[in-house]
C-alpha cells in the first residue's frame, strides 16, 4: 500500500496565515494547496512544505538574490514564472504577505484561463494542420 505523505503542519499553518492576511486571497485545494485567480496559479505548497510563488521578472529576480531562493519545481517540472520559497521566509509572516500580495497583483491582469481554452487551442492547431 503507498504511503500517504501529507503536508507538514507548521508550513501549512503559516501558509494558511499568511493567505488569510491578504485581502482576497483564498486558498483553495485540499491535498496541494495553492491560491488561484480567473483560472490562474499564482502560489502553490507542495507535499513536502515547499511553497511557490509566482512574481513578475524583476520582483521574482530580485527575491532570488535576496533570498538565494531557486525556481521552483514541482512533480519533477520547473514552474514558468515560480520561485522556491526559503523556509525562514515562509514562517516570517510579514515577509511572507509582503510576498503574496506582489504574487496576486501580478495574477490580477493575467488573462483569464478557462479550462476549455486548451482544448480549443489544439483542435484548431489540429485542423491547420489537416488542411
Amino acid at each position: 500500500m503507498a504511503k500517504k505523505i501529507s503536508i507538514p503542519e507548521e508550513q501549512l499553518s503559516k501558509y494558511d496565515l499568511a493567505v488569510s492576511k491578504v485581502e482576497g486571497m483564498d486558498r483553495k485545494g485540499v491535498t496541494s494547496p495553492y491560491t488561484s485567480m480567473n483560472g490562474n496559479m499564482y502560489t502553490i505548497m507542495r507535499k513536502d512544505g515547499i511553497l511557490g510563488i509566482r512574481l513578475g521578472e524583476n520582483e521574482r529576480k530580485a527575491f532570488m538574490e535576496k533570498y538565494y531562493a531557486v525556481p521552483f519545481e514541482n512533480y519533477g517540472a520547473m514552474m514558468k514564472e515560480y520561485v522556491e520559497v526559503p523556509n525562514e521566509v515562509l514562517m516570517d509572516t510579514d515577509t511572507i504577505v509582503e510576498y503574496l500580495q506582489m504574487s496576486h497583483e501580478y495574477a490580477k491582469p493575467l488573462r483569464e484561463n478557462r479550462p476549455g481554452n486548451r482544448v480549443i487551442r489544439r483542435k484548431r492547431i489540429i485542423q491547420m494542420i489537416r488542411k
